[in-house]
């Protein structure tokens, strides 16, 4: 059973007042696209499904009325990845509805990804590829059988012998124009969020539903291998795994899920628990735990974002700790709980602004999604006094059954 992170009676009101101020702020602003309608219509259903009656109602159904809006505003858009395209709908749908509504909006998702994958050749990655759409066709669950086997398909057509297992190549044609300076012959990616951690993660997850496993194992053993080998162990300080291989920079202490230490350490965790790796279990806990031990500083966090903010940060702490009773990764949860508080300001929505860098400044803006934005920060904090499991994170790859 999921517990509340926040036990302190003062401070569980002050998130909730947070988390209520964060939603009426969104409510106010209009949804610029219909993922950022999805991801409301999100937020709002967690926050209904409160176990504490009245906390958090929803009497007019805006989370109804978000999901449809998400759902025509999308129509025949041609985009198929799971952040900013019909699987981010798709999931939405499927992880909100009766499969009997969710059937026919699905049906039309599904052939338009079959037509898509009969001549795939675009990325593999979790945001926008194949591990993406594994991860939509597991939330429809048998009716998402037929699509995880062709994805499973094509992960093994396009896996490669490297570093000691095997990995997935991100061909040059795939990367934006700032990555080509560097990486002009493609690379092999270390992220959560666009590499070879997101495959392990997805491929953990097949084999506990047992989508072809004997197959899934075996393309999991060897990524595992590779990304082992991929990043020889490092000081806390510096950190162990960089963005991508080869590399002109090392590796970071940054923390943040799409990229570096804690999301990997995050990919292995699951592994070992879905996929009952167990021997991934010391591997997983101690990068964990080394992460725990990096000061604000060294993580080098500037906003409250799912994506590589604080709210991130303590929602992956938060739930390997409950999957693992690790005593040092509670206390980090609640330490990085504390630093999201500490991060609202006068500016944004609720109180929290996007931070990203534009010509060497710093930018802030109105972001009301999930991933890098104020719908995100406040089902963080919302999974933090509730005693409703945070399901949502399914879409992250970072769901693990609680134990403690």
């Amino acid at each position: 059973m999921w517990k509340p992170l926040i036990e302190d009676d003062a401070k569980r009101a002050h998130v909730q007042r947070t988390v209520t101020d964060i939603t009426k702020a969104l409510e106010a602003k209009p949804s610029a696209t219909p993922f950022e309608a999805a991801d409301h219509a999100l937020l709002r259903s967690y926050l209904a499904a409160s176990p504490v009656a009245g906390i958090f109602p929803d009497a007019a159904d805006i989370a109804g009325r978000k999901l449809a809006e998400a759902i025509k505003r999308f129509a025949g858009d041609p985009a198929l990845g799971l952040f900013g395209g019909g699987c981010r709908i798709g999931w939405t749908l499927a992880h909100l509805a009766s499969r009997e509504v969710a059937g026919d909006a699905c049906d039309r998702l599904d052939h338009m990804l079959d037509k898509a994958l009969s001549g795939w050749i675009g990325d593999y990655d979790l945001c926008s590829g194949l591990v993406g759409f594994g991860v939509y066709a597991l939330e429809r669950g048998e009716a998402g059988r037929p699509l995880a086997l062709r994805v499973l398909d094509h992960l093994d057509r396009l896996a490669t012998v490297h570093g000691g297992g095997i990995a997935w190549h991100t061909a040059p044609e795939l990367l934006p124009e700032r990555h080509l300076d560097v990486a002009p012959d493609g690379y092999w990616n270390l992220g959560l969020a666009h590499g070879v951690p997101g495959a392990i993660a997805l491929l953990a997850r097949f084999v506990g539903a047992g989508i072809d496993v004997a197959r899934s194992r075996a393309l999991l053993d060897g990524a595992i291998r590779f990304l082992l080998a991929a990043a020889p162990a490092a000081d806390n300080l510096h950190g162990r795994y960089p963005t991508w291989l080869p590399s002109d920079k090392p590796a970071s202490p940054r923390l943040a899920w799409c990229y570096g230490d804690l999301g990997v350490a995050t990919a292995l965790l699951g592994a070992s628990i879905h996929a009952n790796e167990l021997t991934l279990r010391t591997e997983g806990l101690a990068l964990a735990r080394a992460c725990a031990s990096r000061t604000l500083e060294q993580a080098a966090i500037h906003d409250a974002g799912i994506c590589h903010g604080a709210a991130g940060v303590a929602h992956l702490f938060h739930r390997m700790a409950r999957a693992t009773g690790d005593a040092t990764l509670m206390q980090a949860a609640r330490a990085w709980i504390d630093e999201v508080l500490r991060m609202r300001s006068d500016t944004g929505l609720g109180g929290y602004a996007r931070v990203y860098e534009q010509a060497g400044e710093l930018q802030f803006d109105d972001d009301a999604t999930l991933l890098t934005g104020a719908a995100g920060t406040a089902l963080v904090l919302h999974a933090a006094i509730s005693e409703l499991e945070p399901a949502w994170d399914r879409l992250l790859l970072v769901d693990f059954p609680a134990t403690s």
